[in-house]
């Protein structure tokens, strides 16, 4: 799997275009106020400095700050998303080759494997080792958002060969013509599928809450959805973050059944 180490297609999913995330860079190291619970210290000499901006916001700009023998160098500018609590276990890391931020596999009881950005890898996870349990916040980003198919004609496959045997018992008089195709019902479903990238999944389920948030005076929805369904009382949620820009013909309310494709990130 392909780990992509950049975030140019992040701030265009926040609905930034090119020309404009120099000057939110700008902004928010001239703004940006430092996070003292993610410093991370290599050494006597050397510290990694996030810097966060707005305060308090769901959605912030962070500039990582690299000190070395009292020189500041700026590495790496990513969006904060603000993510639900879930409880996972720690199948497998990977590190940046900035040697800054990471990539973490999770093992989910026994159901299936994900991968998230790690924003702050050295503070939360340099301690933890393969097989670890840990609570992280995870949210998510979409880089669009449709409707999701609701339902697929079936006309070849053994879904459908099952499904004319049984019609043409029921119908003795009818033949293979009569049957066309059989109807797939897809409301309800929830689908993570990995693509080939690291952290970024292909997604189809429900809007379960939503609410709209203010970054950089740009108007961001913020939705929480499942990545699991039928246990409501420990699924994995996320906080889903999308600019309103790069919805595709669908209208995001509460049980609006949405497909995207999502990038993943968590933190403690």
């Amino acid at each position: 799997m392909e780990h992509f180490e950049s975030h140019g297609d992040h701030w265009n999913a926040l609905g930034f275009e090119d020309q404009e995330i120099m000057e939110k860079i700008q902004e928010s190291i001239q703004k940006g106020i430092l996070e003292n619970k993610y410093v991370y210290e290599y050494g006597n000499t050397t510290k990694i400095l996030p810097f966060l901006y707005p305060e308090s916001n769901p959605i912030q700009f962070c500039s990582l700050v690299v000190s070395e023998n009292n020189k500041n160098t700026a590495e790496s500018f990513f969006p904060i998303l603000e993510g639900i609590k879930n409880s996972i276990t720690i199948e497998s890391k990977y590190i940046w080759k900035n040697d800054l931020v990471g990539e973490i596999e999770i093992f989910r009881d026994s159901k299936f494997n994900l991968s998230f950005f790690a924003p702050f890898y050295h503070q939360n996870f340099s301690t933890f080792s393969e097989g670890s349990k840990a609570e992280i916040y995870l949210s998510g980003l979409a880089y669009f958002i449709e409707k999701a198919v609701m339902e697929y004609e079936i006309d070849k496959g053994d879904m459908y060969e099952l499904a004319l045997g049984n019609f043409l018992k029921d119908n003795p008089k009818k033949s293979k013509k009569d049957f066309p195709f059989v109807i797939l019902d897809m409301s309800g479903s929830i689908i993570v599928f990995p693509t080939n990238i690291c952290s970024e999944f292909e997604y189809r389920g429900p809007i379960l809450e939503i609410e709209d948030v203010t970054f950089f005076g740009k108007t961001v929805k913020k939705a929480k959805i499942s990545l699991e369904k039928n246990d409501p009382e420990n699924s994995l949620f996320i906080n889903l973050y999308f600019s309103e820009k790069n919805v595709r013909d669908c209208e995001v309310k509460i049980g609006t059944e949405i497909m995207c494709r999502l990038w993943l990130m968590g933190y403690m």
